[in-house]
């Protein structure tokens, strides 16, 4: 039993019946959906708090989206297609804040690494970054799903 299957067993003995189930699921979808949001927000005031090259430890908030969106995507695949993105039933408003709240966190490192060097690395990487998060990014997603797809298709048939 790997960690996703222990967290989702041991989640559902504290549950009750299948309406409590479901609600207790989608409310751990709203969650999952705005923890990057709030992980930004804290990211974002650490870049500007924090003085001199301290303001750089703001970009650790990245490892605790990270993780647990690595071991979601392995325990989805196994099971399901991961969601392909749909551009007009996408979480358009989310994602623009949280895409400005990764420029007000890059804004806030470079103004206070004082570095002229440093901070046109931290925007071209940053226009760079979100130019291929938003051309590229969905297509990966769904050739992954168009994989899932395939190989779970081709384990029914086995």
């Amino acid at each position: 039993m790997n960690i996703g299957d222990t967290i989702l067993a041991k989640t559902e003995k504290m549950l009750g019946d299948e309406y409590e189930t479901r609600t207790y699921h989608q409310a751990s979808t709203i969650a999952l959906a705005l923890l990057p949001t709030f992980a930004l927000i804290a990211g974002a005031m650490l870049a500007w708090v924090l003085p001199g090259t301290h303001a750089m430890w703001s970009l650790l908030i990245v490892i605790p989206l990270i993780g647990p969106n690595l071991i979601f995507t392995q325990w989805l695949k196994s099971r399901a297609t991961r969601p392909a993105p749909k551009l007009k039933d996408g979480l358009w408003g989310l994602a623009i804040v949280n895409l400005t709240l990764c420029f007000v966190m890059l804004f806030g490192i470079a103004y206070n690494v004082s570095d002229p060097s440093l901070a046109r690395g931290l925007y071209t990487g940053g226009i760079i970054g979100t130019v291929f998060a938003v051309i590229a990014v969905p297509a990966m997603l769904r050739k992954q799903r168009e994989r899932d797809e395939e190989r779970l298709n081709a384990e029914l048939e086995d």
